[in-house]
């Protein structure tokens, strides 16, 4: 049995920047959107919290002090992303649109 005392810490920090752009276009062929993003992400963390136990999380940390852990890149960290996404549809009935997407 053991005692683990949880709390906060400053030692993390993050910073995220994100940019996206849409455009839409009714032509002959049917109504177009397309959707670009970016997103950048550095985020640092002393523990990831990746267990459902705080136990676990203690006794799994990849440290070389387990009483004063460092921080490190974030295991949820996702440094660059981009997206993409195009739908188009078009009423080839007067009522019934008919549509794709791609992402």
């Amino acid at each position: 049995m053991q005692d683990i005392v949880l709390g906060n810490t400053s030692k993390g920090k993050s910073t995220i920047f994100t940019i996206d752009l849409s455009k839409n276009w009714q032509t002959q062929a049917g109504f177009v959107d397309m959707y670009v993003g970016y997103g950048h992400q550095d985020v640092t963390d002393v523990n990831s919290g990746t267990s459902s136990t705080a136990s676990s999380n203690w006794d799994y940390l990849a440290t070389d002090d387990p009483n004063n852990p460092k921080a490190a890149t974030s295991n949820y960290e996702i440094e660059h992303r981009f997206t993409l996404a195009l739908n188009w549809k078009k009423a080839f009935w007067p009522t019934r649109w008919t549509g794709c997407a791609a992402r």
